[in-house]
């Protein structure tokens, strides 16, 4: 704009109005000329099927980063059946409290 305004001898009010109309002729146009919304019936048949088959097709995946999975193996498991089957007793459930919440 300096440029033009240099090489025409266009004054700062008038330079700024050039902007300002040039700005906003793109935002005229596209509020305008837009193309007409096609009218959306929700309460008939053909959308709730529609929309049916999108819900139930809808599939999402999310990775799992975060949490620290271990194997789970046969000796894992006849030791957690020692732990559970045992008398109920203050060490015991200690134990029990600390092995599982390394786990999760």
């Amino acid at each position: 704009m300096d440029v033009w305004r240099a090489c025409e001898q266009v004054s700062s009010t008038n330079q700024m109005i050039a902007a300002l109309a040039g700005g906003s002729l793109p935002f005229i146009l596209r509020t305008v000329m837009q193309p007409e919304k096609p009218e959306i019936e929700i309460g008939t048949v053909s959308f709730k099927n529609q929309m049916d088959e999108i819900i139930k097709n809808f599939v999402q995946c999310w990775p799992i980063y975060d949490l620290p999975l271990e194997e789970y193996t046969a000796e894992d498991e006849e030791k957690d059946r020692q732990v559970f089957t045992a008398p109920r007793r203050a060490s015991t459930m200690r134990a029990c409290y600390h092995r599982h919440s390394e786990v999760c």
